[in-house]
C-alpha cells in the first residue's frame, strides 16, 4: 500500500501515485483499490462527460466509463475502485484518478469543484478559469517562473469557512503543458515525461515551489482569447453563469446538486472579484502577462483590500 496527502485528504492507494506527496499518516480518508465493477443488479442513469466518456450513476456511486470500458467506481466520497482489466496503461489510469475521479469524489464530500487553476500570490489564492486550450496552465507556469507557488492545475476544490467565505484546497504539484510551452519556458524536453502515455502534453513538476496550505480565494480571472491583453468587467449574473458553467461536475448534477451549486457559486460572486482577462496567445508575451497579473493583485495591497 501507498500513503499520500493531496486535495486535503489522506489517501491510501494500491496504485502508486508518484505525482502526490508521500504521507506518513496512515489514517485514511480515501481508499483507492483494484476491484470488480458490476452493475448487473443496479438501476442507473447515464450522463455524458466529454467526447468519449460518461458517468453512470447508481446507488453504489459514480461509474466512469471511457470508450465503453468501465474505468472506476467512485463511492460516497470515500473510495475509488479501479477496474484491473481496462487494458489501459497505468500512467493513463493515474491521470484519471488524479483528475476526474478525485474531483468527483470531492464533489461527493460536499466541495465545490471548478475547472480552474490557481496560484499563491501574497498568501491569497488567485484562480484562472477557461475552456480547454485557453492557457490556464501556461499562465500558471509563467507565474511560477516569477516565484509564485502553484496551488492547483485544472481542478480547483473549494470549501467554505464559518462565514461562508471560499477557501481553496491545494491538490498536487504537477502542471500539464504543451511541448512548445515547455521548450520556451524550460528548455530541452529530453528528460521530461509526458503526463501519460497517450497524451501530447508534458508533466512539469512544481515541487520546488508549491503551496501546501489552504488559502482564501481572493480573485478569479476568466481567460479568453483576444487581440491584445487586457481586462473586461462582468455583471453579477454574467459572473454567476461563468462559474456555474465552469463547475467540474456540472454534467452530472441532479436538481438538488444544481440548487446547491448555484448557492455556492453565488457566494463566490458576492465575495470575490471576477474579471475577464483577454490574452493574446504569444509565448514571447508571457513575462509581460505575468507582470500584468502581478500588478493587478499588488494594487489590492496598495488599496488595503487584502486581509
Amino acid at each position: 500500500m501507498f500513503y499520500y496527502n493531496a486535495y486535503g485528504l489522506n489517501i491510501r492507494s494500491e496504485i502508486p501515485l508518484p505525482e502526490l506527496r508521500r504521507n506518513i499518516n496512515y489514517i485514511r480518508d480515501v481508499n483507492i483499490i483494484y476491484g470488480d465493477i458490476d452493475l448487473s443488479d443496479e438501476e442507473f442513469t447515464d450522463s455524458n462527460f466529454g467526447k468519449n466518456s460518461k458517468f453512470r450513476i447508481s446507488g453504489k456511486g459514480l461509474h466512469f466509463i471511457l470508450d465503453d470500458i468501465y474505468i472506476c467506481r467512485i463511492s460516497f466520497g470515500k473510495e475509488i475502485v479501479i477496474n484491473p482489466d481496462t487494458g489501459f496503461d497505468e500512467s493513463f489510469l493515474r491521470a484519471i484518478i488524479l483528475g476526474p475521479a478525485l474531483s468527483f469524489l470531492l464533489h461527493q464530500r460536499g466541495n465545490l469543484i471548478l475547472h480552474a487553476s490557481a496560484v499563491n500570490i501574497n498568501n491569497e489564492a488567485i484562480a484562472f478559469i477557461g475552456k480547454n486550450g485557453a492557457g490556464k496552465s501556461t499562465i500558471l507556469c509563467a507565474l511560477h517562473n516569477e516565484g509564485y507557488p502553484i496551488i492547483t492545475d485544472d481542478s480547483l476544490p473549494i470549501i467554505y469557512n464559518d462565514e461562508y467565505l471560499p477557501i481553496v484546497t491545494p491538490t498536487y504539484s504537477r502542471l500539464k503543458l504543451r511541448n512548445d510551452v515547455m521548450e520556451y519556458l524550460h528548455g530541452n524536453l529530453d528528460s521530461t515525461l509526458k503526463t501519460h502515455i497517450y497524451s501530447e502534453k508534458y508533466s512539469y513538476s512544481a515541487d520546488d515551489n508549491f503551496s501546501y496550505k489552504e488559502l482564501y480565494l481572493k480573485k478569479i480571472y476568466i481567460i479568453e482569447k483576444g487581440e491584445r491583453t487586457g481586462f473586461n468587467s462582468l455583471n453579477h449574473m454574467e459572473s454567476l453563469m461563468k462559474l456555474i458553467e465552469s463547475s467540474y461536475c456540472y454534467e452530472i448534477f441532479n436538481k438538488n446538486d444544481l440548487a446547491e451549486n448555484m448557492l455556492k457559486c453565488s457566494k463566490i460572486v458576492s465575495n470575490v472579484p471576477i474579471k475577464v482577462l483577454k490574452v493574446k496567445h504569444s509565448l514571447s508575451q508571457l513575462s509581460e502577462l505575468s507582470k500584468i497579473i502581478e500588478n493587478d493583485n499588488l494594487n489590492l495591497i496598495r488599496e488595503g483590500l487584502v486581509h
